[in-house]
Formats: C-alpha cells, structure tokens, sequence
C-alpha cells in the first residue's frame, strides 16, 4: 500500500441501508482507507468493504452521532477506544507507531469552548502520538 487515505463526511444519517450502501460504495472506490462520519444517527454496521466501525453512543438526540471506519484492506489494531464530552469525541489508537483517529462533531453554539475543550481531551489521550482528525465543526457563525 502506497499511500492512506482518510475522509471526513457529514452524512446526514444512515438509517437508510441503500444510503449506507451508496456512500460506503462511494467511498470504496476513492481507496479511502479510514471514514470519519459525522451525524450518523445510526450505531452499528458492518458490510464487505469497511470491516472494523466505530461509534459514540448518542442517546440524548438522534442528530448526532460519530463514527469511525476502517477499510478492510487497511483494518489496523486498536489500541484503544474513547468516547469523550458530553457532544461526541470518538478516538481511535492504532498499530501504525501510535495514529490516532479522532471524529468530532462540534454543538451549534459555543463552538470555540467546544474546541478548546476537544483538543484538550485529545491531547490527554494522544501522549503525542500524530493525531489524524475529522469532524463537522459548525464554525460559519464565529
């Protein structure tokens, strides 16, 4: 494998299975190694493109939601699993020295607090290990 690639994508919910179906495909065929997803509304899957998936539980609304996935011909060893805040901070640790994997997905107000306060949580769980980052992080209105 020559080079990684990663993308970030707020989808709007993955109730739908073709919906699911249609932007896993898509993803597939860019090569895109590891999905950070945003707004998944949805908490488990599995199909044959992305084998190892990732979510931070969303119980309050069902517009949220995070979610991290691995390509099957990528799927690194987890290390470690994190769900931090109140809003979702998903972090995975993986076998590649030590990568992390962070998903955010920022509130509609206090974003700069949010962002403060995210970094800061990623910075306690990384110990300096190279952090790649994704999320929907709201910011039009500063």
């Amino acid at each position: 494998m020559s080079s990684l690639t990663f993308s970030s994508f707020n989808v709007r919910g993955l109730n739908s299975s073709s919906k699911r179906g249609q932007i896993v495909y898509h993803f597939h065929r860019q090569r895109t190694m590891a999905l950070l997803l945003q707004e998944t509304h949805y908490n488990t899957d599995y199909n044959r493109y992305y084998n190892k998936w990732f979510y931070s539980p969303s119980p309050i609304h069902r517009a949220k939601g995070v979610a991290i996935a691995f390509h099957y011909s990528f799927s690194p060893q987890i290390l470690n699993s994190t769900v931090r805040s109140i809003r979702e901070i998903l972090v995975c640790e993986g076998e590649l020295g030590v990568l992390t994997f962070g998903n955010v997905y920022f509130p509609n107000s206090r974003q700069v607090s949010f962002g403060i306060e995210a970094l800061r949580n990623l910075r306690e769980l990384t110990d300096g290990s190279p952090i790649i980052l994704g999320g929907d992080f709201l910011c039009s209105n500063l």
